[in-house]
């Protein structure tokens, strides 16, 4: 092991400078992929709107006393000791988180898993964020457009992916029509700049020692553009390895589209 220098969260050198300038004065004082995007374009009463929504499932982090190659501001005297590399075995857990994004209002929506990253965890976070914004917020939309990656747990020829979301739009009694990106064109969704990013600018060098710990910190992300994000823990257990057949799928609901008819379809309630 070796001592870190500093611990805690990242501010702007600006605001750094500041900081110790105040702290000389006598009484001054002082602060979340690609496997996954759920983007898309909510219409209401049949008129297409600029509402869009993208997720994506932004890389795990190894929870414990852990180095992250990066140096860390900390109020503390002392260094905190940490290892020096983040490996698994070294961690007491992991965060898996997974956003969206609603380009419309600016808004993420995080939820933290623990386990793994599945096609369950995938639908089940994108029915939370129905159910707790998405209603509310749009109630007159009849269809939601969803944009994913083509890989991972929501890739294209996942078939587990495509049954859930079937039983999703069942649910909710609305059409999601899905929309994957080609391999290695997952850089060109908005989230990935809009949501993850800013994010990242806000956990990074920083020692993440537990889950609470980190949806304190993906709460506080904020823009000038006026991004906020709502944060979520889903301690539900997703095994791996799960059943995945096309038999399974209703083909009857799921309406391949002329164009790139493998990356773009319709799933009917």
């Amino acid at each position: 092991m070796y001592q870190a220098d500093i611990i805690g969260c990242r501010v702007s050198k600006k605001k750094a400078s500041q900081e110790f300038a105040d702290r000389r004065k006598p009484g001054s004082d002082r602060a979340v992929s690609d496997n996954l995007v759920f983007g898309g374009i909510i219409y209401d009463d049949g008129r297409k709107s600029d509402h869009q929504h993208r997720y994506e499932e932004p890389p795990l982090a190894v929870l414990g006393e852990l180095t992250r190659g990066e140096a860390i501001l900390t109020k503390g005297e002392k260094a905190v000791e940490v290892f020096d590399h983040d490996y698994p075995n070294l961690g007491v857990g992991k965060a898996i988180p997974h956003g969206i994004y609603d380009v419309k209002l600016n808004k993420g929506y995080l939820s933290i898993g623990s386990w793994h990253e599945t096609a369950a965890f995938v639908v089940d976070n994108i029915g939370w964020w129905w159910e707790e914004y998405g209603k509310y917020e749009y109630p007159k939309a009849d269809r939601i457009l969803i944009l994913c990656d083509s890989g991972g747990a929501n890739g294209h020829r996942h078939h587990l992916f495509k049954k859930l979301l079937q039983e999703l739009a069942g649910k909710i009694d609305k059409k999601l029509v899905i929309a994957h990106y080609p391999p290695y064109c997952s850089k060109y969704n908005p989230i990935e700049r809009r949501l993850f990013a800013q994010v990242h600018r806000t956990i990074r060098e920083t020692i993440l020692t537990d889950l609470e710990q980190v949806e304190q910190l993906m709460k506080k992300t904020r823009t000038k553009t006026g991004l906020t994000v709502q944060v979520r823990l889903n301690e539900k257990y997703y095994p791996l390895k799960q059943p995945s057949l096309e038999e399974e799928i209703d083909k009857k609901r799921l309406l391949k589209h002329p164009t790139l008819p493998k990356l773009s379809y319709t799933i009917l309630p």
